[in-house]
């Protein structure tokens, strides 16, 4: 800070700084527009800048919010496997907070077809969540479709009917969920 304040203040004495005088030209014509910046040349902005705080989180560390901004992004350009190595970062350095946990289960269900089975290390991170926070609704969804791959009705039925429970009562979803509950054997 010291080095940085001493520079600029040997700039302003050199006369490179702020100019004070009232005869300052005006700006160029169009300066201070914003550019219009085509979709890949935004896309490609963005991308370098994601790589660029890959690049530093990597050499230098970073706190919880850091690692999931980088993975979020990965997940916005579908880089499953990286927003994942990124979200396990922000579980590590938040390892009591459910927020990583959620980032880390969307990394880890990223490209996964909708008629697959459940991955055993979503599932997992679903159940760590569910311990976390009993009333967290998607932990109580996914950990009872969990539960119904495995073949345990029962306890499907004991997680969904609490998911119900939690549910606003004008949410969408209420319908869907108890038509699935109604057909479990």
């Amino acid at each position: 800070m010291r080095h940085g304040l001493l520079l600029a203040l040997a700039l302003l004495a050199a006369g490179v700084g702020p100019c004070l005088a009232d005869d300052v030209p005006p700006p160029p014509a169009g300066a201070g527009q914003p550019r219009s910046l085509s979709p890949q040349d935004m896309l490609k902005g963005t991308r370098d800048q994601m790589e660029a705080l890959a690049t530093h989180l990597t050499r230098d560390g970073g706190s919880a919010e850091e690692w999931l901004l980088l993975a979020r992004s990965y997940l916005q350009f579908q880089e499953f496997a990286k927003a994942r190595d990124a979200a396990t970062h922000a579980v590590a350095a938040r390892p009591k907070d459910v927020e990583p946990r959620l980032v880390l289960a969307e990394a880890q269900m990223g490209g996964v077809s909708h008629a697959a089975r459940l991955p055993v290390d979503f599932v997992a991170t679903m159940r760590e969540i569910l311990d976390m926070a009993p009333d967290n609704p998607s932990a109580l969804y996914y950990v009872g479709m969990a539960e119904s791959e495995a073949g345990h009705p029962e306890r499907t039925r004991q997680l969904w009917g609490h998911l119900l429970e939690v549910l606003p009562k004008d949410d969408p979803r209420r319908d869907d969920l108890a038509r699935r509950l109604s057909a479990l054997p």
